[in-house]
C-alpha cells in the first residue's frame, strides 16, 4: 500500500487557525494518517488484475475455438444436405 506525505504538524496548526481546537485538530490529523494504511496504488490494482486478464484471455481462446468448430459443423451439414438434395 502507499502512504501519501504530509506536514502534520502545519495540518494542525492550519486546523488551530480556521478555529478547530487543538485536540479536535490532532485527533483529525490521526484519523487522516490512520486511513492512509488502506490507500492502493494504480501499481496495487494492476496486480490484482493479472488474474483477471489472464481469464479474459482463456474465454477469448475458447470463443475463437468454438468459432471454428461451429463453422466446421456447419459446413459438414451443408455438404450433406447438398448431397441428399443433388
Amino acid at each position: 500500500m502507499t502512504t501519501i506525505t504530509f506536514d502534520s504538524d502545519q495540518l494542525v496548526t492550519d486546523l488551530e487557525a480556521s478555529g478547530v481546537p487543538r485536540e479536535q485538530a490532532r485527533a483529525v490529523v490521526r484519523a487522516i494518517a490512520k486511513s492512509q494504511d488502506n490507500l492502493m496504488t494504480k501499481a496495487d490494482l494492476e496486480i490484482g488484475l493479472m488474474p483477471l486478464k489472464l481469464d479474459l484471455a482463456l474465454v477469448k481462446t475458447e470463443l475463437v475455438m468454438q468459432r471454428w468448430m461451429l463453422g466446421f459443423i456447419m459446413a459438414g451439414m451443408l455438404s450433406l444436405m447438398l448431397k441428399a438434395f443433388l
